[in-house]
C-alpha cells in the first residue's frame, strides 16, 4: 500500500484487525484497531525465545503446536466475526509477516478473503509519525488560551476547525484533571493526533484551533515538534468572570466527577474515591502552592463535603474552587503567559470569540 492508500485508511476510519499479542497492542494502537491476537502474551514469549535459540522454522513449528485445535478455532471464529462485520477492513501484525499471513490463510480456508497491510503496524506507525511531523509544522494553527475554568474545552468543539489535545490524551490538563478511565500510551496518543491532523487538513482550513497546553497533559508528552511550534503561535484569549469560571470548574471537577465516581463505584465508595482524588491532587501541588495554602484548601474542601452531605448541594465547594483559581492557577497562568510573549489576535468571552472565529474563517488573520 502507498501513503495515499494509508491516507484513505485513516480518513475513512477503516476497521483494522490487529493480530499482535495483547502486550504489543497495549504499547500503541490506532483509533480504529481491534486486538484479535493469533498468539497471547505467553505464547508469543515462548515462540520468541525459541526463535532466538533455534531459528525461525522451529519457532513456527512451536507456534503451531501451542495453538491447539480449540484455540485455533476460537481465534478463527473471532476473526471471521470481525471480517463479516467489517468487510471493508484490513488485518495486520507487526511487520506484515508470518502472523498476518497465517491469519489471512486460516480465514481463506473458511472462504473469507481478507486483505492485509503490507509492512504491518510498523509501516502504519512510520507513516503517522511522518504525518504528525508534517502537519505540526504546516497546519495553520492558532492557540485557544485562557485561564483555568474559562471554558476552553466547552468552546473548542464549537469552533470551525479544531484539534482536541485533551480529548486525545483523556485528561483535563491540570493536577486535578485526571478522569476515571486511564490515559492512552504516548504512542497511541501520537497516532490519534496524527489522524486528527490528517482529517482536519483535508478541508484546507485557514485556521485550526488548538488549546494552549504545557509540555505534559497528565502523563502524556506533547510531541516536541508541535510543542516548539505552539510556543510561537498566535493566540485567541478566552475571558470569563471569576463567577463563571467557578461555575464551569464546579461542574467539571466537582459535580460531573463525583457523579462519574458514584455511577462506577456506588454512592459511598464513589464519594470516598472523589475525596481521595481531590486530596491527592492537593498533595501534588503542595511544594509549589505551599503548606499553608494547601491546608486552607483542605479545610475549604472539607466544608464543601459537609454541605454536600447535609444539603445534597455542591455549592459549598465554591470557596474551595475560587481559592484554587485565584491563588494557584491564575498566578501560574499569568507568569507563563507573559514569559511566552504571545501575540494575542483577539480577546473576548465565549460568544465574542465564536463570532470572531466565524468572521475570519474564510479570510484568514
Amino acid at each position: 500500500m502507498t501513503n495515499s492508500s494509508f491516507d484513505e485508511l485513516f480518513l475513512n476510519d477503516t476497521p483494522l484487525m490487529d493480530v499482535r499479542a495483547p502486550c504489543e497492542f497495549q504499547k500503541g494502537f490506532f483509533p480504529t484497531s481491534a486486538n484479535l491476537p493469533i498468539l497471547d502474551d505467553k505464547e508469543r514469549e515462548l515462540v520468541g525465545t525459541c526463535y532466538k535459540q533455534h531459528g525461525q522454522q522451529r519457532a513456527i513449528e512451536l507456534g503451531h503446536a501451542l495453538l491447539t485445535d480449540e484455540k485455533r478455532q476460537a481465534r478463527i471464529t473471532a476473526w471471521s466475526q470481525f471480517a463479516t462485520t467489517h468487510p471493508q477492513g484490513y488485518l495486520y501484525c507487526f511487520r506484515g509477516g508470518k502472523r498476518s499471513h497465517i491469519s489471512q490463510q486460516w480465514l481463506a480456508e473458511k472462504n473469507i478473503r481478507y486483505p492485509l497491510i503490507k509492512g504491518g503496524y510498523k509501516a502504519l506507525r512510520t507513516y503517522l509519525l511522518e504525518t504528525l511531523e508534517h502537519y505540526s509544522n504546516t497546519l495553520p494553527l492558532i492557540l485557544l488560551s485562557g485561564k483555568t475554568g474559562s471554558g476552553k474545552t466547552l468552546l473548542l468543539p464549537r469552533l470551525p476547525h479544531h484539534i482536541d489535545l485533551e480529548g486525545l490524551a483523556n485528561h483535563r490538563g491540570s493536577s486535578f484533571g485526571s478522569v476515571l478511565t486511564p490515559q492512552p500510551t504516548n504512542i497511541t496518543f501520537e497516532n490519534g493526533l496524527a489522524v486528527s491532523m490528517l482529517k482536519v487538513a483535508q478541508s484546507n482550513p485557514l485556521q485550526v484551533y488548538i488549546e494552549d497546553e504545557g509540555t505534559l497533559i497528565g502523563r502524556i508528552s506533547i510531541p516536541e515538534t508541535l510543542r516548539a511550534r505552539m510556543l510561537k503561535l498566535p493566540a485567541v484569549l478566552l475571558t470569563a468572570s471569576i463567577e463563571k469560571r467557578v461555575e464551569v470548574s464546579e461542574k467539571d471537577y466537582i459535580a460531573d466527577l463525583l457523579s462519574a465516581y458514584q455511577i462506577k463505584h456506588g454512592i459511598e465508595s464513589g464519594l470516598s474515591l472523589f475525596i481521595e482524588h481531590h486530596k491527592g491532587a492537593l498533595q501534588k501541588i503542595h511544594k509549589r502552592f505551599g503548606a499553608e495554602n494547601v491546608k486552607r484548601c483542605l479545610n475549604m474542601f472539607d466544608d464543601g463535603i459537609k454541605t454536600l452531605n447535609n444539603q445534597n448541594s455542591t455549592a459549598g465547594f465554591h470557596p474551595y474552587i475560587e481559592n484554587l483559581l485565584t491563588r494557584y492557577y491564575d498566578p501560574m497562568y499569568e507568569y507563563q503567559f507573559k514569559s511566552k510573549n504571545r501575540k494575542i489576535v483577539f480577546s473576548g468571552d465565549a460568544d465574542e470569540v465564536l463570532q470572531w472565529c466565524e468572521a475570519v474563517k474564510h479570510t484568514g488573520l
